[in-house]
């Protein structure tokens, strides 16, 4: 339910500033969020429980971002292939998260896995940064 607070955010931000840099904040935000994540949960439950709430609410307020952003920078005649291709990243190599993030795990510890997290939301950002201009 939280994560319907940050769709309606990321609805809200896509219609009145500019999605691209929207987006570029949320990510930043998202890497942030990881990195506070493992001493929140060690600060007790309160600030895991707000932690967590932060990083549901920006994962959920990204996905308006990121669709008003392709709306905006694709030609209406490959509009339908590039959602398609925004759908393949989130969803499809999306998927290999589980994966990824059980690797880290076996390996490491949930602090590195967090940094880990934190490294791509920044990239990310500046993925998303680099584009706009």
């Amino acid at each position: 339910m939280i994560g319907l607070i940050g769709q309606y955010i990321g609805g809200w931000l896509s219609d009145r500033e500019d999605s691209q840099r929207m987006l570029a904040i949320a990510y930043i935000t998202m890497a942030a969020a990881a990195l506070l994540f493992v001493p929140a949960a060690n600060a007790g439950f309160t600030a895991l429980l707000v932690t967590s709430g932060l990083i549901s609410i920006l994962l959920f307020g990204e996905q308006p971002l990121l669709q008003a952003t392709v709306a905006e920078y694709s030609d209406p005649s490959i509009r339908g292939l590039s959602y398609g291709y925004m759908y393949l990243g989130t969803f499809g190599i999306g998927a290999l998260g589980a994966a990824v993030t059980g690797s880290v795990l076996t390996y490491s510890n949930p602090s590195v896995l967090f940094v880990f997290l934190a490294s791509i939301a920044f990239i990310a950002a500046v993925t998303t940064w680099l584009f706009r201009r």
